[in-house]
């Protein structure tokens, strides 16, 4: 997942590899989107989005 709210970390950072522990990360902020009707992380660009994970 590319969208900005779901991506991993290690995504953001600049990586370039894609397995099932990046989609992993995106169902886990999806699946806590649809419990709680909130965005988990919800930065305003990259470095925002880190410092909310971080």
């Amino acid at each position: 997942v590319k969208t900005l709210w779901y991506r991993a970390p290690e995504v953001s950072l600049g990586g370039d590899t894609y397995g099932a522990q990046t989609d992993t990360w995106s169902c886990g902020c999806i699946f806590a989107e649809m419990i709680t009707g909130r965005v988990l992380f919800a930065g305003k660009d990259s470095s925002g989005q880190l410092k909310l994970v971080v």
